[in-house]
Parts: structure tokens; sequence; C-alpha cells
């Protein structure tokens, strides 16, 4: 008897994979908190090669040299945990590791010669290499802990989907909220934060108002644009925190009803209590965010989504509506389409807006022949972390429209999987051209093939991300499970597939014994006894 996910596509790439994907988030992060701010544009006085790694000690303090260690710990954990995986010897692949963290470190602190705002320094490097060490230490404490927690993770996949796709939810809120992921705990920058959070609800839609009245009376055409495109896209984040909430309250409240077995009453107090505190906490993780800062209409507009989140739940589970799917009707037919209506229409908005067009900016000739044009040249000259969340917005609205187009498109469900991406990827690209001819009359927007580029891999990850999902989908609400509990045979042993990975494998066959997710159909009302 093999197990199940050992067999199946998608379960044998995260068995594969998932300290390599691991690694690469660690080494990103890495990366962004070295090169912060991207500032090499700048001429830097005197000659870098002179600053190579300095030894001034001045400006480093205890907080940082602890923050350089465990920057590099995860970098130790997951290099150390691949390379051992490939090559079954602990020594080699420690002094693999140890030299891949310097040659990173070194790299990055060399770039650091080239910003006006950063220091190179000896310090650092062995700070960085000694976080490396610590990591490979504790990484042989985790080959045992990590899989089996992913090992759990995917057996709940299996046998409660609904609910791990809550949980997977709320994990997707969280770190949406923490874009670009610039967090400094420094007293300074923490109580200019606390001073630029928003109470007032409005209170930054009323001041930029105010401002583009003043520039439009003044005839400062561009401000007057600058100021109107802050405006809609504030107001195209409202919308989209709103939808956000509304989704989750839909996933919600059937399991706290089908698998918790709450009443309705208990149902609608523990999800209001659930959704409108994850919608404060949600704020409060903003508040140390360096580009970002508290605001309370993003709370109001969450509890406005919850409210539309449970009217729809409560129209889907009416008992007219529960007939009219027992005769035949499937209701998410209607509702993919829509969200996918939806999401095109959110990123023709956001490419458009600020809806301020004008003939003196060049058109396509003018933009073509600027530096911007060039793909993320005009990423150079901004900020890294700011660079982050427009690339990880676009990138993310392009993959949530594939991955919904894949699902109500009925054509593409024949289609090969190179087919099917490639035939979204160029939708995705074609939309984007249009939109940056688009702005290539508006003032304040630049045209660039950077969102082609984010079009075409957006969409590409959105189309397998779909594919895949539905494929684990399907795999975790199959359970064939056997009348009596065999004895658990040793699983066969996969090509590419360590002991480790088995072991998780192992933890997700199914078992009788195992709790099951109940249906997620209301229950009928208990009748009075006569």
């Amino acid at each position: 008897m093999s197990v199940p996910l050992l067999r199946h596509p998608a379960g044998k790439f995260l068995l594969r994979h998932y300290v390599e994907l691991l690694l690469g988030c660690a080494v990103l992060f890495v990366l962004q908190t070295g090169l912060v701010p991207f500032d090499f544009f700048q001429i830097r006085p005197g000659a870098p090669q002179q600053e190579f790694f300095g030894t001034a000690t001045s400006r480093y303090t205890f907080p940082d040299i602890l923050s350089n260690i465990f920057m590099y710990m995860p970098i130790g954990i997951f290099l150390y945990w691949s390379l051992y995986r490939a090559m079954r010897r602990r020594g080699r692949a420690a002094l693999l590791t140890l030299a891949a963290s310097a040659a990173l470190s070194i790299g990055i602190e060399w770039l650091q010669m080239y910003s006006p705002s950063r220091v190179s320094s000896l310090i650092d490097l062995f700070s960085n290499i000694l976080g490396a060490g610590l990591g490979i230490l504790l990484s042989s404490l985790a080959q045992f802990i990590v899989p089996r927690l992913v090992g759990a993770a995917l057996c709940e996949f299996h046998e409660r989907p609904h609910v791990a796709l809550l949980k997977t939810f709320c994990g997707l809120l969280v770190f949406a909220a923490a874009v670009p992921f610039s967090f400094s705990f420094d007293a300074g920058l923490l109580k200019q934060s606390v001073k630029a959070t928003t109470v007032v609800p409005f209170g930054n839609i009323s001041a930029l108002e105010a401002a583009a009245d003043t520039a439009h009376k003044v005839g400062n055409n561009h401000a007057y644009a600058l100021f109107r495109w802050r405006n809609l896209k504030q107001w195209s984040r409202w919308v989209a925190e709103a939808a956000s909430f509304a989704i989750l309250v839909w996933l919600m409240q059937p399991v706290l009803r089908g698998y918790y077995r709450f009443n309705r009453s208990g149902t609608l107090a523990m999800t209001l209590w659930l959704c409108g505190g994850l919608a404060i906490v949600l704020s409060v993780i903003q508040i140390p965010l360096v580009t970002r800062a508290a605001d309370v209409t993003d709370i109001l507009f969450r509890w406005l989504g919850m409210i539309v989140g449970l009217v729809a739940r409560a129209s889907y589970d009416s008992p007219r509506s529960i007939r009219a799917r027992g005769a035949g009707t499937d209701r998410w037919h209607r509702v993919v389409p829509v969200g996918c209506a939806l999401t095109f229409g959110y990123i023709c908005y956001t490419g458009v807006i600020p809806l301020t067009f004008a003939a003196d900016t060049g058109g396509l000739t003018g933009a073509i022949q600027a530096q911007a044009f060039l793909p993320f040249f005009g990423y150079f000259v901004t900020r890294f972390d700011l660079m982050i969340d427009d690339v990880m917005e676009k990138f993310a609205v392009y993959a949530l429209f594939a991955g919904l187009l894949a699902t109500c498109w009925s054509r593409l469900h024949g289609k090969t999987t190179f087919e099917r991406t490639a035939t979204l990827a160029s939708i995705g690209v074609v939309i984007a051209t249009v939109l940056e001819v688009v702005q290539a009359y508006i003032p304040v927007r630049i045209t660039s093939l950077t969102d082609l580029i984010l079009a075409a891999a957006g969409c590409t990850a959105g189309t397998l991300a779909q594919e895949h999902a539905v494929k684990f989908y399907r795999f975790a609400l199959t359970r064939e499970l056997p009348l009596a509990e065999p004895a658990r045979p040793v699983p066969e042993l996969v090509p590419g597939l360590t002991p480790t990975d088995v072991l998780i494998g192992t933890l997700t066959e199914p078992s009788p014994n195992a709790p099951t997710e109940p249906t997620l159909e209301p229950r009928p009302k208990p009748t009075e006894q006569p």
C-alpha cells in the first residue's frame, strides 16, 4: 500500500521542494533588508572601494548585531537542510552553507558601498556568518519538527479542507496587510507612525480632496491629477478590504456551523467577534511598517464587508436557495464569473485612474522614448519597499484574474497546461498593453513594459495555482477508508523523496479513526415534541 500523497503531482512537488521554497523566501527577505533604500543611482562622494568592509563601530549597537545574526539564521537553516537532503553529508553541507552565506553577505556589503545611506562593514559580515552557523545548528532540530508541522497541515487539508481553506485565507489577509514588510521598531519611527495614524473616518480623503481643489484653483494640473490619483487609489483599496472580509465571513460561517456545531446565534456572535477582532489586528500590524500607517477607515470598510458577507451567506443558506440548489441550480457557476468580472474591472479602474487625460503628455512616442519605458527602470529611482508593494499588488490581481477565468471558462478545461497558461498569459498581456497605451495620455502615469511582464507572470502563476489547487482539493475530498484499520505497512520510496518526505506522506495517509469534516448544510430546526 503506497501513500496517496506521494503519487499525487501536487503532493510530490510540495514534498520535494518545500525547503527550497522556504529558502527562497529567506533570501528575498535578506536582499530586501540589505538593499533598502534602493538609492544606488545617487552619486556617493569619495571612492566607494575605500570604504569596502570598513571597521568603524560607532554606528553599531548590540541590537544591530543581533538583527544581522537573526536575519541569516533562516538561510543557514534552510540552505543546510536543502544541501543535506541532496548530498547526505553533514560536514560538506555545513561548509557549503557557510561559504554560500558568506558570499551572499559579501555581495550585499559590496553593493552597499554604492549607496549613500548604507555602510559596508566587517561587523555585518561576521554577524551574518555567525547567524548562518547558528542556523546550521538549529537545522538538525528543525528537520524533525517542520516535517511534522507540514504533515499536520496537509492532513488537515485532507480531512477538513474547508477549515484549512479558512485558515489559509486568514494567513493571506495577514500577509497582504504586512506588505511591503518594511518593519521597523525604532522608537522615533514608531512615534512618527503613531502620529500619522488617522483616527477620523475618511480623514485622508478629506485632506486629498482639499489639496486637489487648491491645485485646480491655481492651475497646477499635474498636482491636481496626482492628488486625484491618490484619492481614487485609496478608494480602490478600501473596496478590496471590504471584499476580502466579505469572503472571510462567507468561509467562516459554514465552518462554525458545520464543524464546530454552533447554533445560528452563536455562529453570528463568533463570526462578528473573530472577524471584527482580525480587522483591528491587521491595522495594528501596519503601525510598525515604515511606508504605511493605521487608518480607522480601513477598519470601517472591513466591518462593512462583514455585513455584506453575512447578508450574502444568509441569502445563500435560505430555504428557497437550498431548494433551488436541490433542483439543480449551482450558484457557484454564477459566483465565479461575477468575481472574474469584478477583478477585471478592478484592473481597468486602477490602470486608468485618475481619469485626467491630456494631449500634451507626448503621447505614445514620448512614452516609448522615455527611460521609464524600459522594464523595471522606474523602480530603480524609488524606494525598494514601495517597489515591492506595487509589484506584489499588480502580480496578485492578475494572478487572481487568471485563476478565476481559468475556473469559469469551459473551453480551457480540455486543454493542456501549456495551452491554458499561454492563452491566459496572452490575455493578461493584451489587457496590460491597452492600459499602458491609455496611460501614455495621463499626466501622472508612467508607461512601461514592467506591467506587461507582471501581467504575464501573474497570469501564469494564477493559472498554475488554480490547476494545482483544484487537483489537490479533489484529492483532499477523496476518502476511501477501509472497514478496519490494517497494520500500517512501510510505504514505498518514490525517487527523489527522502525518508523525511515519506514521513510527511505517512502522516496524511487516510485513517478510519481520523476526524472527518461533516456536511456544511445548515442543520434542520428541531421539531417540538407534543
